[in-house]
């Protein structure tokens, strides 16, 4: 079975595709992906995640498949990206997806998704690649076939445990010390958010060398450095600090954070959580709350009475 994990960004959303760095957290929601032989030359996907149930294609008309902005897209297109590059059998297969990630909620589903994906494929056609090689097919099915501007730090994070430190300009990745163990996120929703439109706003201002963009790259690597330092210092005090400044600068710099996002978060401070930020690509999506482990039950029913939808979790160590 294919299987992989969500995570959040603590620091560096759009810094993994401008040349720096970003944190990320492995949390314990995941993503699974199993493939089994069936008759005839069909392919017939089925996730948990979409009302429709399943879809059925002959691996020769994939080529016409039209994207419905779901998750069936990412994995017909991912199934073209696998077959152009490796010979396999072409016969009837049926990919079961089962996901407890959120879609388009900034929680790294559709790099979840790719990466089971991948992964079981190549045990089913027993196909030997490493890690790094699946992300890479990961990264060509979603920038180069599905066109959306995307860094590498999704498929590193959604396959690894605990806190890494990704650096965009040296391709690599670096674990971080484990501090989490004592606290919980409560991821809050606060409406869908389109990866694809947002990155693509995000990219034209990054061309144009707009001030504000600009800015929060610098202030945004700067903290990068400030929060890998504290982890691994294990100064947690000092990493809610930096996170809270974080989601300033989203907020005032990357334009990210809308009415919406902002009454979250000052619901979110209301309950005393110990800081908040937004994940993802932003303009809608999940925030989360860091919050003491003993404390995590309480502040989430309070939460979900004040009409909100959200998730309870733990870093994933």
């Amino acid at each position: 079975m294919g299987e992989a994990h969500s995570r959040i960004c603590l620091a560096g959303e759009d810094l993994d595709w401008t040349g720096g760095c970003s944190i990320l957290c492995a949390i314990n929601m995941k993503m699974e992906v199993k493939i089994t032989q069936i008759d005839g030359e069909r392919i017939v996907i089925k996730s948990n995640r979409v009302n429709d149930g399943y879809i059925s294609y002959l691996w020769s008309n994939i080529q016409c498949y039209e994207p419905k902005g779901d998750v069936y897209d990412y994995a017909i297109t991912a199934l073209k990206v696998f077959a152009k590059r490796y010979i396999i059998n072409k016969g009837g297969i049926c990919i079961n997806i089962t996901s407890e990630i959120p879609m388009k909620s900034g929680l790294a589903s559709s790099a979840a998704l790719l990466f089971a994906l991948f992964s079981e494929l190549t045990i089913f056609y027993k196909i030997k690649i490493n890690k790094m090689e699946i992300c890479r097919l990961c990264y060509e099915t979603e920038y180069t076939n599905l066109h959306s501007q995307v860094g590498m730090m999704d498929y590193y994070a959604v396959c690894r445990c605990g806190t890494i430190l990704y650096n965009d300009f040296q391709n690599s990745i670096t674990s971080l010390s484990n501090i989490w163990s004592s606290f919980r996120f409560l991821l809050v929703y606060c409406g869908e958010s389109s990866t694809k439109l947002v990155n693509k706003q995000k990219l034209d201002r990054y061309i144009r060398r707009d001030n504000d963009f600009m800015t929060y790259i610098n202030k945004g690597n700067r903290l990068v450095e400030n929060l890998r330092d504290s982890i691994n210092r294990q100064n947690s005090k000092e990493c809610i600090d930096i996170i809270s400044d974080y989601e300033r600068i989203m907020d005032k710099y990357l334009h990210v954070v809308n009415d919406k996002i902002r009454e979250v978060v000052n619901i979110l401070y209301q309950e005393k959580v110990l800081t908040v930020k937004l994940t993802g690509c932003g303009l809608g999506g999940y925030v989360f709350a860091v919050v003491n482990a003993c404390d995590g039950e309480k502040i989430y029913k309070n939460i979900v009475r004040k009409g909100y939808s959200c998730i309870l979790t733990e870093a994933l160590v």
